[in-house]
């Protein structure tokens, strides 16, 4: 110990300086060869070998930080648990610029701790100075390493691609006893033998030539004794040495075959060792199933490995798993208790209670609670028991009733759930009326295009600002009462149909093959309904309703994104879809009755006195004071001023809904907007975020960017960035073509990229295409296979935006994968032609 302490080191506040001033507040290409650098000239006579593994706060090392060089660190709250005491949290430093004196073994040895940027993130690298060869330092990173790799009581827990070592887990599973699994005792005893005997006979597999391996399912309703036996499992197999390694999902950001390999890697690693994959019907699914079975039958080799699967849901299990010989070839029905398992729990609660003098619990009961909880589960069993007690201990009063009168009194409860939920689950369904129509009926046709588009019922409101110059048609989309009336006309009551019809043909460059689309455009306006409630009072909200304003792309309409509107309206807000009056909808209808059709930029006359710039650039400056005026206008109706608005549809809107309530407060959330849309209209957003109109109108509190595949061609190059970030999240989620459209692509990056401080992503829908965010791909004879699991994926990833859950959803509920491309054909110019690799509706994340 005296040598340890007598350990100096000059220089230390020497590096300091240099780190300081060159690498932490300089450009630099490379950090850590300018460390070790500067380290080999202030001490020219050690050995220098950097790791990323923290060796100063390995057990069996001493240190002590340098004297002459400084600590600094980023000091952060932990929040506890209230269980574990009267504070709610502590302090945790986490070094930034570290140096101590180290001793190991018989070894002296001098560590800087240095943490810089990294990618997304930092990292942390420890330089080991040694006055000798570097087989010492060495050594105490082997020493570390291994150190680290084993578990102290934690259990390995695998989930959103990652292995992390858990101890609340491990903590979890120690209360854990066989004695509280209540099965007949030769089913424990076969179980238990199943999963121990496995161990203790790797010489007879050998022996006999066979594959050291076994996998079990454990199956049956929910509530009987999975779950606690998963846990006894994994306390008792980590007890005898082997590892129990938990799966949570197969989600992460490499995909779910890169995360099964990596499961399995790990599990051939620390074998013998027992991987524990709970809900196995849902963590197995038709993408996955094949790299599933591969790794599962060991093309690797997989000795030792004992997988134990468990399931609420045998049917729903592939022949591949559930039957095929060698894979799961051990299958425990964990099923209702019957009598005598009934009567054993009765009587293993009366041993946990025999300590109480206040319950009387005779044998008598146990046979009385067994007789009158037929197909209970063990889940119910305990409730009841659990609930008795409660019921109990909380009784005041003079005459307190027995246990055995609470305890009765809960089964009854619990037998009318039971029976209730047994009657629904007998009934058949109801068949839905259907006419018959032929075959060839175009209106057979529209009723598939009814059940996908706005699949959730909303409501809608058709409204407009009437005053000349800066009239609007706004569609508003929200939670309301509801109304008889539950259909709405795709297109709306009003629009102008043929000269939509037009519009679409004009931008489409149709020609005179235009009255091939106006018939479709004729019947799709005539006869397709969307489940929509036209003009029903707003439901009051418990509190605001968050406002969104969607912006159109080119020759769209605020009535052709129904679909993503409607999913993100049934989700709580008011999305408040503008029709722009830029010349980009396929046809525009003043208040005067003249109707406009689609232009292109030959239609547009430039003044004199202009600048001929392109037609997009100007649209998009009428497009940003257009957000304004519309924005404006619905807040004038929030504050109780309706007069700038008028309906559209043939009946009135009940505008009086959307005042504020009794107490003045507004019913939609106006201080904090989400700005969407697509093509043209994502082009829009980031637009008004980075050059937002001139001073004479209120800003725009944004707060969320939801941007679906920009085209990116009329803004500024590189940009545009925006004028402040600080409080705008950012989502872009981009169609396949546009991300393999590597120029326009790699702009987008550049934008997100160098987005701000808030979260910026950039995710690429695989399989989709430019119309797939649209209503389009959906219609009667254009209507793609694709459509609805592109649609909802999309409406999956904007909801949890919206609701601050994206990164959970992309790490468990949203497949995601790596960005693959693979050539398929070559284009008409002979360049290979290229394609994303994945499923349909896979989620590749760029940033």
């Amino acid at each position: 110990m005296d040598d340890f302490i007598s350990v100096s080191a000059t220089a230390g506040d020497d590096f300091h300086r240099i780190w300081s001033t060159t690498s932490a507040s300089a450009p630099h290409a490379n950090p850590i060869l300018q460390a070790h650098n500067a380290l080999k000239k202030l001490y020219p006579e050690h050995s220098l070998v950097l790791t990323p593994h923290d060796v100063i706060h390995y057990p069996d090392a001493l240190f002590r930080a340098l004297p002459d060089a400084p600590l600094i660190a980023t000091t952060f709250f932990v929040p506890l648990q209230r269980a574990e005491g009267k504070v709610t949290g502590v302090l945790v430093d986490r070094p930034e610029f570290y140096a101590a004196a180290l001793a190991w073994d018989t070894f002296d040895f001098i560590v800087y701790a240095v943490t810089y940027p990294s990618g997304f993130g930092t990292a942390t690298v420890f330089f080991i100075l040694h006055e000798g060869p570097e087989e010492p330092a060495r050594k105490l990173i082997l020493a570390t390493g291994r150190w680290s790799g084993d578990l102290h009581n934690e259990i390995w827990v695998f989930n959103q691609g990652f292995w992390q070592k858990d101890h609340q887990l491990w903590l979890d599973v120690q209360s854990a006893s066989w004695d509280d699994v209540v099965l007949k005792d030769e089913f424990k005893t076969a179980l238990k033998k199943d999963i121990y005997g496995f161990f203790t006979s790797e010489p007879i597999y050998k022996k006999y030539a066979i594959p050291w391996k076994r996998g079990l399912i454990m199956y049956g309703p929910p509530g009987n004794g999975k779950t606690i036996s998963i846990k006894v499992v994994m306390k008792t197999c980590d007890a005898l040495g082997f590892a129990p390694l938990y799966v949570k999902s197969f989600q992460s950001w490499m995909g779910e075959e890169g995360a099964m390999r990596e499961v399995f890697n790990k599990a051939r690693q620390l074998s013998p060792c027992v991987v524990v994959l709970e809900d196995l019907d849902a963590l197995i699914n038709d993408r996955n199933r094949s790299f599933f079975l591969n790794e599962l039958d060991g093309l690797q080799g997989n000795d030792g490995l004992l997988v134990i699967g468990t399931t609420n849901h045998f049917d729903r299990l592939d022949p591949g798993l559930s039957t095929r010989p060698s894979r799961f070839d051990r299958k425990y029905l964990f099923d209702d208790p019957d009598r005598e398992e009934r009567a054993l729990y009765a009587k293993y609660w009366q041993g946990k209670l025999k300590s109480n003098s206040e319950i009387e619990f005779p044998d008598s009961l146990i046979e009385e609670v067994a007789d009158q909880t037929k197909q209970f589960s063990f889940a119910y069993l305990k409730e009841a028991f659990v609930s008795a007690l409660v019921s109990l201990a909380g009784f005041e009063g003079d005459s307190k009733p027995s246990f055995s009168h609470f305890l009765f009194a809960q089964i009854k409860t619990l037998r009318k759930q039971l029976d209730k939920m047994d009657v629904k689950s007998r009934l058949p369904p109801s068949p839905a009326p259907a006419p018959a129509i032929p075959k060839r009926d175009i209106r057979a046709i529209l009723d598939q295009l009814v059940q996908h588009v706005a699949g959730r019922t909303t409501a809608t409101l058709n409204i407009a600002t009437p005053t000349p110059g800066t009239e609007h048609d706004l569609r508003l989309l929200f939670d309301g009462l509801k109304l008889e009336n539950c259909e709405s006309r795709w297109l709306g009551e009003h629009v102008p149909i043929l000269a939509t019809a037009q519009g679409f043909s004009r931008f489409l460059g149709l020609g005179i093959f235009q009255y091939l689309l106006i018939p479709v455009v004729f019947l799709c306006a005539l006869l397709l309904k969307i489940p929509v409630r036209r003009n029903a009072p707003l439901l009051r909200p418990v509190k605001q309703w968050p406002l969104v304003i969607f912006s159109h792309g080119l020759c769209g309409s605020r009535n052709s994104y129904s679909q993503i509107c409607s999913e993100i309206a049934s989700s709580g807000r008011v999305v408040l879809a503008v029709e722009h009056r830029d010349g980009t909808a396929p046809a525009c209808r003043a208040r005067n009755g003249r109707t406009v059709v689609y232009c292109r930029e030959d239609d547009v006359v430039i003044p004199e006195n202009a600048e001929a710039i392109s037609l997009r650039t100007e649209q998009l400056a009428f497009r940003r004071e257009e957000v304004y005026r519309v924005y404006n206008a619905f807040r004038a109706l929030l504050s109780g001023d309706d007069v700038g608005l008028e309906s559209l549809d043939d009946e009135d809107a009940d505008l009086a809904s959307w005042k504020p309530s009794s107490d003045g407060t507004p019913l939609v959330q106006s201080e904090h907007v989400t700005l969407a849309g697509h093509s043209f209209g994502g082009c829009t957003v980031l637009s008004l975020l980075s050059s937002p109109p001139c001073d004479s109108f209120a800003p725009l509190p944004i707060s969320n960017a939801l941007v679906f595949d920009p085209w990116l061609e009329p803004l500024p190059s590189p940009g545009p960035a925006p004028a402040s970030s600080f409080f705008v999240q950012l989502l872009v989620i981009n169609s396949q073509p546009f991300t393999l459209w590597k120029d326009h692509f790699a702009r987008l990056v550049e934008i997100v990229r160098h987005w701000g401080p808030q979260p910026a992503r950039l995710v690429t829908l695989v399989g989709s295409e430019h119309v797939s965010f649209s209503d389009f791909p959906m219609l009667p004879l254009v209507r793609k296979t694709a459509a609805e699991t592109l649609m909802d994926r999309v409406s999956e990833l904007s909801v949890a935006f919206l609701e601050g859950s994206l990164e959970e959803a992309l790490g468990k509920t949203v497949p995601t994968r790596p960005m693959e491309t693979k050539i398929v054909g070559k284009r008409p110019d002979g360049r290979p032609k290229r394609t994303l690799v994945g499923d349909v509706g896979d989620v590749v994340i760029s940033l």
